[in-house]
């Protein structure tokens, strides 16, 4: 048992350990030279280093700690303040798969400390990389997950204030993270197999309120089939945000069923600036985001975009209060969902339950101020003016309505040919007529004057949509002589 303060120096060297060091409510660091010189290995089933009471401001720093397939922990940690573990190597620890104090690393009440350049490897074995508990504030930075096949490898719970900057989690093992509030994750890197979820949010009876979840990279890799998302978050979990997702696919030729981002009983969930890309590279499709059959409640959907994915990138969703803007990925809406809005929305949307109301704003409604002169207007009849432009490839102005404010000036004009109607046409005046009205006692007014029109029929209605009138523009002409 180790009791003065201060530090202990492990000079290079491989240190088998029996009997495991304690530190026991001392300001006591322990350092090595590096991860690479520096190694304690258990020799026997202890924790090979524990810190068993409250201690402040203390570090532990350069060491490799090798579990050496015997159980217990690799590093302890009981209420420590303030402390920093930094430039640490946990490899080989053994113990029964998914017991706390068989963790390579415990934490608990581990108020405000920072963990910095960490890197864990269980390739030989099933149990835990890491778990943290009642540790608010916590900072984890630039740490590096390749363990084992458990879905809780690394299982935060209840830590209040977490925040975790660059974070890789590769081959099999899982990160969850439950209960706790104002949690925010940042650049992630996931290249995994999937057999389980790289990244779990809420658990039965632990939901995680107010998290964010931005710059992740994830990429399915792996031969063996799956149904496991990226991102899965659920169990009443509220107030997610989930930002700028890279989506992608790297010699996967498993046949996976999984969303790559996938929500069950959540609320308040708003998903924004999502790209994937190489998904066709799949057996089978899987979606970008899914819902499960007990869905999300008020959920964004904001640019959700795919590429060159042939046979997967869809979005299979149950939710309510449901929006979806500025995506081109296929939608599936299934079960009783209800208040769906689609806005500059470009994918097929599939509805599995009809009828249902959904609101299209994917051509919104755009006002369009067109300033005529006195000579414009003498012209109509040969020279009609363009109130709208050609719209692109594939789509159609719908004119909703249009008002003609008459400016007076000092000239009155006349209808030589009355009556000298005003119409809106496509394709300059030669394609479909949209609207038309008689224009005496408004072009022919001494004083300013108002029409409004508004489409109520369409003559050839069938014709409307073809491809005379697709992609072309509106114009107001004179449809008899000159004024």
């Amino acid at each position: 048992e180790l009791g003065a303060g201060g530090i202990v120096y492990f000079s290079p060297g491989i240190y088998l350990c029996t009997t495991g060091l304690v530190n026991s409510g001392r300001k006591l660091s322990f350092h090595g030279t590096s991860i690479d010189n520096t190694t304690l290995k258990k020799n026997a089933n202890i924790d090979l280093l524990k810190v068993d009471s409250f201690v402040r401001y203390q570090t532990i720093q350069d060491i490799t700690f090798d579990g050496n397939s015997k159980s217990e922990t690799c590093l302890y940690m009981n209420t420590p303040n303030y402390c920093k573990l930094r430039h640490l190597r946990f490899t080989g620890n053994g113990g029964v798969a998914a017991t706390d104090t068989d963790a390579a690393l415990y934490l608990n009440n581990a108020t405000a400390s920072t963990l910095d350049w960490i890197m864990f490897s269980q390739t030989d074995n099933n149990t835990r990389s890491m778990y943290a508990t009642n540790s608010p504030f916590l900072l984890m930075k630039n740490m590096y997950f390749n363990s084992g096949t458990l879905s809780n490898d690394v299982e935060i719970d209840q830590c209040n204030g977490l925040s975790m900057i660059g974070i890789n989690i590769e081959a099999g093992g899982g990160m969850t993270i439950q209960g706790g509030t104002g949690i925010y994750l940042q650049d992630f890197i996931m290249e995994h197999d999937h057999q389980v979820a790289p990244l779990t949010i809420g658990k039965t009876g632990l939901p995680v309120r107010n998290i964010a979840i931005k710059n992740v990279i994830t990429v399915r890799a792996g031969s063996t089939a799956s149904s496991e998302p990226s991102i899965f978050c659920q169990l009443s979990s509220q107030n997610i945000t989930i930002e700028n997702v890279g989506i992608g696919a790297s010699g996967d030729t498993g046949a996976h069923t999984g969303g790559y981002i996938e929500l069950a009983e959540v609320f308040n969930v708003s998903i924004k600036n999502v790209m994937a890309q190489g998904l066709g590279n799949n057996v089978t499709a899987e979606d970008m985001i899914k819902t499960s059959s007990v869905g999300p409640d008020f959920v964004v959907l904001d640019s959700i975009y795919e590429a060159d994915n042939t046979t997967a990138g869809d979005m299979d969703i149950r939710a309510d209060n449901l929006i979806v803007r500025n995506s081109n990925v296929d939608c599936t809406i299934n079960g009783s969902s209800t208040n769906i809005t689609l806005e500059n929305y470009t994918g097929t949307l599939t509805d599995n339950t009809r009828p249902r109301e959904v609101t299209h704003l994917t051509n919104a409604v755009k006002t369009s101020i067109v300033d005529l002169s006195n000579a414009n207007i003498k012209a109509l009849a040969g020279t009609p003016i363009e109130l709208v432009a050609a719209p692109g490839s594939g789509k159609l102005i719908e004119l909703v309505s249009a008002m003609l404010f008459l400016d007076y000036g000092s000239e009155v004009l006349a209808e030589p040919s009355a009556p000298d109607d005003l119409a809106i046409e496509y394709d300059d005046g030669t394609g479909q007529q949209i609207v038309t009205a008689d224009t005496t006692g408004f072009i022919t007014s001494s004083a300013d004057a108002i029409m409004s029109l508004v489409p109520t029929s369409l003559a050839g209605a069938a014709a409307i949509t073809a491809a005379a009138n697709v992609n072309k523009n509106i114009a107001l002409i004179n449809t008899g002589g000159n004024y």
